[in-house]
């Protein structure tokens, strides 16, 4: 192949981007079938009669509004008494005779307020005969500023300045923005009423949820202030709150009555179009595709791990030297500290740099075309321009890389070596695509730089006494994505097998107290056991209250495994008596619940010094799974454990691990974990159980029990589960 891979990968990227157009999704899933809408989305077809006498009006907010809007009004014609654009600056449509309005991004502006205002007059005063397509993608809810009584255009462009240089997911940043809006979380869909209302979206947020996509104006949602204020405690960003918004969030707040016909919402658009049409170009070209489909989240140490293993993975099954692209799609979270320039794609680009060798390429760019404030859409990277960067005086082991990445100034770098990607706006946004393409070998190993990411497979490092795995280190590893290793004392006592169990060089170890019959006596010792040997010491107390939490970490651990939890009540319990001990009643309720301390010094007391506790809660039940979402809304919850045993006889397919419907269920659990950013551990019996879950991203292991015999049986299955 004669074309450097640097330029293939960026001609897949770019002819992809072309394939999946905004127009071509809206009109695969809009037809007219006499007087009856058919709606074609990912949920299946559903239909929506067009009433007689009654207005059709239609919204397209987002950075694909324009062809979304374009697709919609060449579909229904004449049947729109009006519509409505709002997007974001310079992707105005040139032929739609609709209003259009150009707001400001990713920061919102006086433009999207009037905005706002115009589409809540387009879609008041309407008729149960009445219908309101509203039409949905990324950027939607920037674009579309609506805040509630008491707070200022002003203090919510401060808060979200401040949220967008903090390491926060979009859809805890999106969950802040519907406590704060009247149009977000099904507002817009409420003030319709009773008119009907129909949403279709494409979506830019990691797993899909309809609510994350613009923050959701059709899906009805009551915004939960209490909660909001405690994530905001919860990733210390409090103080840096305006005032007018603390006083919003602490006020009581009163449920909105919803619509008397609910909206109709469906999916129409994804990462996994844009993936889907990656792969067929590098199949096309005669390059193998490998996709993984579960989406990269995490900060960017964790992206860089995570994309050497999805390349080691694809590069290991294939012989030496065969065409490759190995393909992930997501949106990963960058804490900016420095007054660099550049975006999240960039910084990863930027960080894979030391990692590249022989001829691959690695790609990171934004669908929409812009990554950041810069006019780039991302990066590529080879082995090549990580030379040409070193040729100009920045070679990897001096303290300059250190310092532009430190700084955040990823563009400076990749504009050294011509490694930035421009493309125009493509009008549209499914997320970010990470690409590596080339011959299949091996990675570079990166050098111990302190911004390096962590290599593919990276486990925590080794523990002594002197060393030891404290929770604080625990939390970390898992934060960066490193593998932690661990299993479940529930036979042993202290000394019978302590050489063999040391020898296993474990991260953590559970002391059983659900169902092994170990007194507080002998769980102490163990306790102290695994302190001495530097092991992060567990308890999996009997039932989720706090009584048995409380006993637990008196006696010495610091992690908690809390069986069976079902409801947020008990989840609360549960970071209350974890995280804030030894607070109590009405105080620790009120912390938890409203974020509402003593004192500022009582709370930065107690976070300091429950700093190295760990809350993981078990979800063990069919109710548990599809509840996940508003258990993992509370924040505090470290991990989310898969009780195997429980959860296949409530599936009704008891011990039927490899059960089509285990999996599914699993795998559900999994992604409301990554929604969250909340790591999965699965109780696993063997290497074998395990392997195809730490493929798919898990990297919280625990296997096996001590009924095995340590040596002969869970020495060799934790030598397999490290093996490469």
């Amino acid at each position: 192949m004669t074309q450097p891979w640097r330029e293939r990968a960026v001609s897949l990227f770019r002819d992809a981007v072309a394939a999946v157009r905004p127009e071509q999704l809206v009109r695969a899933a809009l037809k007219v079938r006499r007087d009856t809408l058919e709606l074609h989305v990912a949920d299946g077809v559903h239909t929506v009669a067009l009433r007689p006498g009654g207005r059709l009006r239609v919204l397209a907010v987002g950075k694909a509004a324009a062809p979304m809007a374009a697709a919609a009004a060449e579909i229904l014609g004449d049947r729109i008494e009006r519509g409505l654009v709002v997007t974001k600056d310079g992707f105005c449509g040139p032929d739609l005779l609709w209003p259009q309005h150009e707001c400001g991004h990713p920061v919102p502006d006086e433009r999207g307020v009037a905005a706002a205002g115009t589409a809540e007059y387009l879609v008041r005063g309407l008729t149960a005969n009445d219908l309101v397509l509203v039409l949905v993608s990324g950027g939607a809810s920037a674009l579309l500023p609506a805040p509630v009584d008491g707070v200022s255009l002003a203090d919510k462009q401060a808060l979200l300045t401040r949220l967008l240089r903090a390491d926060v997911d979009i859809h805890a940043l999106n969950r802040i923005r519907k406590a704060l809006s009247r149009l977000k979380g099904g507002g817009l869909a409420r003030l319709a009423a009773p008119a009907r209302v129909v949403g279709l979206y494409l979506s830019d947020v990691p797993g899909d949820a309809l609510g994350s996509i613009g923050s959701g104006p059709t899906v009805l949602e009551t915004p939960d202030r209490p909660a909001v204020a405690a994530l905001l405690r919860e990733r210390g960003l409090w103080a840096d709150v305006p005032a007018a918004i603390r006083q919003v969030l602490a006020a009581p707040a009163h449920p909105p009555a919803d619509p008397p016909e609910p909206p109709l919402n469906g999916l129409i658009g994804t990462n996994a179009h844009l993936l889907r049409a990656i792969a067929e170009g590098a199949q096309a070209a005669g390059i193998t595709p490998f996709v993984n489909d579960v989406p990269l989240t995490g900060n960017v140490t964790q992206a860089v791990a995570a994309l050497r293993e999805d390349w080691a993975r694809a590069v290991a099954g294939v012989p030496a030297g065969t065409p490759v692209a190995v393909l992930r799609g997501g949106e990963i979270t960058v804490t900016v500290t420095g007054s660099g320039l550049g975006g999240r794609c960039q910084e990863l680009a930027a960080r894979m740099l030391p990692h590249m060798a022989g001829d691959a390429a690695f790609l990171a760019a934004g669908s929409d075309g812009n990554d950041g404030p810069t006019d780039a859409a991302g990066g590529v990277v080879d082995a090549e321009s990580w030379a040409a960067i070193c040729e100009q005086g920045l070679p990897y082991d001096t303290a300059t890389y250190d310092a532009l990445l430190a700084d955040h100034d990823s563009y400076a770098l990749l504009a050294r070596s011509g490694n930035l990607i421009r493309i125009p706006p493509t009008q549209h946004n499914l997320m970010d695509v990470y690409l590596f393409a080339g011959p299949a070998a091996p990675l570079a190993e990166a050098p111990a730089l302190s911004t390096a990411a962590a290599p593919a497979g990276a486990v925590a490092a080794p523990h002594t006494g002197a060393n030891p795995m404290t929770g604080a280190a625990f939390k970390a590893a898992l934060q960066e994505g490193r593998r932690v290793y661990g299993t479940m004392l529930m036979r042993r006592r202290v000394g019978e097998v302590d050489e063999a169990l040391k020898e296993l060089d474990l991260d953590f170890i559970i002391v059983d107290n659900e169902h092994a019959p170990f007194s507080r006596s002998e769980t102490a010792q163990w306790l102290r056991q695994l302190r001495k040997w530097g092991v992060m010491p567990f308890v999996r107390v009997p039932i989720p209250a706090s009584h048995y939490v409380t006993m637990a970490l008196d006696a010495g651990a610091q992690g908690i495994l809390a069986p069976y939890v079902e409801t947020v009540a008990e989840v609360q319990e549960l970071v209350g008596a974890t995280k804030w001990l030894p607070l109590k009643g009405e105080a620790v309720r009120r912390a938890v619940a409203e974020g509402v301390f003593p004192s500022e010094a009582t709370r930065a007391h107690l976070a300091q010094r429950n700093r190295d506790n760990v809350l993981v809660i078990g979800v063990e039940s069919v109710v548990a799974m599809e509840r996940l979402d508003a258990l993992l809304g509370v924040p505090g919850v470290d991990a989310v454990f898969v009780g195997p045993n429980d959860l296949s006889i409530q599936l009704g397919i008891p011990e039927q691990y490899d059960h089509p419907d285990f999996a599914a269920a699993v795998a559900r659990i999994h992604a409301t974990c990554r929604a969250h950013g909340v790591p999965l551990v699965i109780h696993q019996f063997s290497s074998a159980m395990a392997r195809p879950w730490i493929e798919q991203g898990v990297h919280f292991i625990l296997c096996g029990t001590d009924r095995a015999d340590i040596a002969d049986v869970l020495a060799p299955e934790f030598r397999q589960l490290r093996a490469p």
